[in-house]
């Protein structure tokens, strides 16, 4: 399938809105996710892989949420990487621009395993490297994991330990902690106080 070449979206995309649309990536070590902004909607991931592509701290919760039949939204658990990780992934956005306005590259959905071809021969990176690496930086470190709660059950025990914000039946969770161990603390007590409400 094609997408329209207008709407693929390699910016820093407001982790509030992640769920507002889908995320897209080439097949490669540490890849950087393509938003493509649409209304849609949300059900268990149908990619067998799907788990591969979430970020290890997160992996439990989602799996419990999946289990007990309740959608997640796209989620990023938050992340330290040093300026050298960034420089490197701004060469790989090089590269795939520059075969995006050539002959193409594909586009894998992390949730359906769906892939796209993309070619758009006006395509431009929005930022030269320097800009990239230090927003990238500063964009790292907040985290977010969304799930279907439209009657808000499941935000009822989170607060106030958690930030937390609910928009048309989704309850979006924030972590901003900076550094790794409080992180990773804070992802494992959100599993286990859902898991606990869940049980009930």
């Amino acid at each position: 399938m094609n997408l329209k070449p207008w709407k693929v979206n390699p910016d820093f995309i407001p982790q509030q809105d992640f769920h507002k649309g889908y995320w897209l990536s080439v097949n490669e070590p540490n890849p950087w996710y393509y938003f493509f902004p649409a209304d849609r909607s949300f059900k268990l991931p149908s990619n067998p892989k799907f788990y591969e592509t979430v970020d290890k701290d997160l992996v439990e919760t989602v799996k419990l949420l999946h289990n007990r039949g309740i959608p997640t939204t796209p989620s990023c658990t938050g992340h330290f990487y040093d300026s050298d990780h960034y420089a490197k992934i701004y060469k790989k956005l090089e590269s795939n621009a520059k075969k995006i306005v050539s002959e193409g590259i594909i586009l894998q959905n992390s949730e359906t395993g769906t892939k796209y071809f993309y070619r758009n021969n006006r395509y431009r990176l929005p930022w030269d490297v320097e800009f990239f690496v230090s927003k990238s930086l500063e964009y790292q470190i907040i985290g977010v994991l969304g799930f279907l709660d439209f009657d808000k059950k499941l935000i009822s025990p989170l607060d106030p330990r958690f930030e937390t914000q609910h928009e048309k039946g989704i309850t979006l969770v924030f972590e901003r902690s900076d550094n790794q161990k409080d992180k990773s603390s804070k992802w494992n007590e959100l599993c286990e106080v859902l898991n606990d409400y869940l049980l009930l």
